[in-house]
């Protein structure tokens, strides 16, 4: 089936939940459209690296985001920071 191999790429790099909602409808609109031709069928590759990648570059922001936060936490709400940090 087409997109089988992009499917376990998608779900090897990114988290489900991210996989769910970004990767797997491109997945879908490739099989959907794939009947169109040699470039729909090219088109629609791209477009799942595409979301491959957008969903990569979501899932990093996300979690220097949180990064940040718990940075900016003050070492009396976690002390486990201070520990770590001088």
């Amino acid at each position: 089936m087409i997109g089988r191999r992009l499917e376990q790429i998608g779900r090897a790099l990114v988290r489900p939940l991210t996989f769910d909602r970004i990767v797997a409808p491109a997945i879908a609109d490739l099989q959907f459209e794939s009947g169109g031709g040699t470039w729909s069928r090219v088109r629609g590759i791209a477009s799942v690296w595409c979301a491959i990648g957008g969903a990569l570059a979501d899932e990093v922001a996300g979690d220097a985001a949180v990064a940040l936060r718990a940075m900016a936490t003050p070492a009396a709400v976690m002390p486990s920071v201070a520990t770590f940090c001088p």
